[in-house]
């Protein structure tokens, strides 16, 4: 196998990517966020991750704080200086040092190859998906610049840049084989585990506002997946996500860039003003 690379990678003063990069034009769009759910239950769909997290983290107690951590840790890459990337990649890193077993069954370790490269897939299918219902539509040279751009920011999470499909083309086919195929949801934790990601109930506050989200999830997942991991397609959901695909579009150029935009992407471009 090959060596790992020394960890983290170098970083240029202002950043990794940059004003022109298709990182910042995706990444910028908060309307990706929407693909989050998703992200996060294909991510504990897998036997091995889900029981890094049912085993490792408050998950059941504080949804919360792991989906700000994993916020953060998107935006600092993504748009932050050499500081804030080594400051963030040497935390995540600190973090999934300590995420394994390897005693028991099944084995696990947050830096598998395997685990690290899913997660990573699920990122960038769903902010492509979202950002193409949503926004507009992304040519094959920006998926690929995109694949490339996140290449780089998976380094940073201890993704090897040249482990697995290099290629857009590979990448979906890697992920489609992986949506139809046997091993997503195949242990009981699975469905525990997601479960908890898509009806928390601490905090409250955080539980009562991201109920309404289910058909995020529902009605991007497809079947049989959906129902191996406990989840179904409702009338509701089926009529959410269809007003979300018909009304957001039109709507979201006259959305406000303090809206828009997260903090880090604004300040980024000051840093990156000529």
């Amino acid at each position: 196998m090959t060596a790992r690379p020394a960890f983290p990678p170098p970083v240029p003063p202002r950043g990794l990517f940059g004003p022109g990069s298709v990182m910042w034009k995706i990444n910028q769009e908060r309307v990706i966020l929407l693909g989050g759910p998703t992200a996060a239950v294909l991510q504990v769909a897998h036997p091995q991750v889900a029981r890094g997290v049912a085993e490792h983290s408050r998950f059941k107690s504080n949804a919360y704080a792991r989906l700000t951590r994993t916020l953060e840790a998107i935006y600092a890459i993504s748009f932050g200086n050499d500081a804030e990337v080594l400051r963030v990649a040497n935390m995540v890193h600190k973090i999934h040092r300590h995420v394994k077993n390897r005693e028991g069954e099944p084995a696990y370790s947050a830096l598998d190859d395997d685990l690290q490269l899913w997660v990573l897939a699920t990122l960038v299918t769903g902010a492509t998906f979202c950002y193409e219902r949503f926004v507009g539509p992304l040519s094959e040279a920006e998926k690929e610049a995109y694949l490339r751009d996140m290449r780089v920011w998976g380094e940073f999470f201890g993704v090897r840049r040249d482990y697995g499909p290099q290629s857009w083309p590979g990448f979906q086919e890697y992920y489609h084989g992986m949506i139809n195929g046997p091993l997503l949801g195949s242990d009981p934790i699975c469905a525990e585990v997601v479960h908890h990601v898509v009806y928390p109930k601490r905090p409250r506050l955080f539980a009562a506002a991201t109920r309404p989200l289910e058909f995020l999830v529902t009605e991007t997942i497809p079947q049989p997946l959906l129902a191996r991991l406990g989840l179904a397609s409702k009338p509701w959901t089926r009529t959410a996500w269809s007003a979300t695909g018909r009304l957001l579009p039109p709507l979201y150029p006259f959305i406000p860039g303090i809206l828009r935009h997260p903090a880090e992407y604004r300040h980024a471009k000051k840093l990156w003003a000529p």
